[in-house]
């Protein structure tokens, strides 16, 4: 009887202990939503595959909220996807903040990352009664997906060219430019060495001619020597000339005065003996 007295007394404790750890997780959690929020709309043009609602926003890492919807905004003229998320009310967000999506881990769910928010940029503020909007960034698979088309674009435009390159009409004219060249390079061949041989005479030509035009201007070189010995010659038989018709004049001009003079002017007295 006594034992079980002690096992209801056992099941009683445990049953307490486990209704107190029940209201204990029940108060904690509410305790714990107690936390206040914010909710901002992020719109974006890429595909948002693998988000789903309650997936997790993360600032530099760090959670700070969860997607609350997903849906298509039709009041934009182009398509994109509206995405309303809840975010720590702690949380301040500038106006340069920006969101983007990232794949978490290897599982390929993605997630909301919020990045920038410069010291200087003033908060994010709502306009009207909308929810204040988060500047999107465009995801680093988005743009790799986007450079993949554009290469597959290109690919698919040289293929296209290529193509139209060796058509059949191309391949002709191509055929024909070739034995057009094949036969430009059999005259060459004939006509080089006969042009080199015409360079070698007229080069032989010049040479010659280049010789006796030095020995022409060695022959003027010696004339010009000639006739700068000539001139310097009559130039010293000029000032004799000068000096004979200098003295010539001088005598005119005696005779002219006293001509008397120019026959007994030198003439010595001779006296007789005794005198």
């Amino acid at each position: 009887m006594e034992n079980k007295a002690n096992y209801i007394l056992i099941g009683i404790f445990v049953s307490v202990l486990f209704f107190i750890s029940l209201l204990f997780i029940v108060w904690y959690g509410n305790l714990k939503d107690e936390k206040t929020f914010k909710y901002y709309e992020i719109f974006m043009e890429e595909s948002v595959a693998g988000l789903s609602v309650k997936a997790p926003v993360k600032f530099l890492g760090v959670d700070v909220g969860s997607v609350e919807s997903i849906s298509i905004d039709n009041s934009s003229k182009e398509l994109r996807v509206k995405i309303l998320v809840k975010l720590d009310s702690n949380l301040v967000i500038k106006t340069d903040t920006y969101a983007s999506l990232q794949i978490q881990g290897i599982t390929g769910f993605k997630f909301i990352q919020l990045a920038g928010g410069s010291e200087k940029a003033a908060p994010l503020q709502a306009d009207e009664d909308t929810y204040p909007i988060i500047a999107s960034k465009e995801s680093f698979f988005a743009s790799i997906d986007k450079q993949t088309n554009n290469i597959l674009e290109l690919m698919h435009t040289s293929k296209v060219k290529l193509e139209s390159l060796l058509s059949d009409k191309n391949l002709k004219n191509i055929e024909q430019i070739l034995q057009n060249t094949s036969e430009l390079s059999a005259q060459l061949n004939t006509q080089i060495p006969v042009f080199l041989a015409n360079l070698n005479q007229t080069s032989t030509k010049v040479a010659k001619s280049s010789d006796e035009f030095s020995k022409f201007l060695n022959q003027a070189n010696l004339q010009l020597v000639e006739l700068n010995k000539s001139r310097m010659l009559l130039n010293d038989n000029l000032d004799i000339l000068r000096v004979m018709f200098l003295d010539f004049s001088h005598l005119l001009k005696n005779l002219k005065q006293n001509p008397s003079n120019i026959i007994y002017k030198d003439k010595n007295i001779q006296y007789a003996p005794g005198e």
